[in-house]
């Protein structure tokens, strides 16, 4: 599959790019070549980037699942994240060109990248269309992963695990019924929240017989009442 087959297919995933945020549909196609795009798949489990690379590419995911993780002192992996389609991965080291990656990119299921070279936005070259927008759009993302690492070290700073899921709960975005979904198996969770598996499961079980969550699946409607 070529770029244009993959316009075809996947643009509806391609129209949720932020970065591509006021550029012009019949426009992609000359974007992407200037950002020299590439299409990369990936089988289950494949390693995209590991802990000490170098980042020449940021990452959209067109399909599959990506799971970002880093190694703690001992040698256990701990996993910080998944994403789903339409996810931008690596944008600020990939700016950088020349930082290596403090997290490892892992393919949870067979995932199709498009790899973005944003090196064009660091040089100010009038031929470069679009380059002002792309740059203005690559600020406003790297504004908001600003903000969910911060949200992330005031979750982390709750003590309690009933404290980290609802404060972690509440950061997620709201369906119009009340629900929010869970991005992360309970595994996964209880990796990014820092706790215990088990002591994770306990808890969402008494927030559920207590009447301060409804849960079906990894949907959760959360009633933030007092208890």
């Amino acid at each position: 599959m070529d770029i244009q087959e993959a316009l075809g297919q996947y643009i509806g995933v391609i129209r949720k790019c932020r970065l591509f945020t006021g550029i012009p549909e019949e426009l992609y196609p000359e974007t992407l070549r200037s950002l020299q795009a590439k299409l990369r798949p990936y089988g289950k489990g494949e390693i995209i980037r590991v802990f000490g690379d170098d980042f020449p590419y940021a990452y959209y995911l067109l399909r599959g699942e990506v799971e970002l993780s880093f190694f703690n002192r001992a040698y256990n992996q701990i996993n910080i994240n998944r994403f789903l389609p339409g996810s931008l991965m690596g944008e600020a080291l990939a700016f950088l060109r020349n930082a290596n990656s403090p997290v490892q990119l892992t393919a949870v299921e067979e995932s199709l990248m498009l790899l973005l070279d944003l090196s064009p936005l660091s040089r100010a070259s009038d031929g470069f269309e679009y380059g002002h927008t792309l740059t203005v759009n690559l600020a406003r993302l790297l504004a908001g992963k600003n903000v969910f690492l911060n949200s992330r070290l005031h979750i982390l700073a709750q003590k309690g695990v009933r404290d980290r899921i609802l404060m972690y709960l509440s950061s997620l975005p709201k369906r119009s019924d009340g629900y929010v979904t869970l991005p992360f198996t309970k595994t996964a969770l209880a990796e990014f929240l820092c706790v215990n598996r088990s002591a994770l499961s306990r808890e969402f079980t008494k927030m559920a017989e207590e009447g301060i969550l409804e849960i079906e699946g990894r949907r959760v409607k959360p009633r933030f009442c007092e208890s």
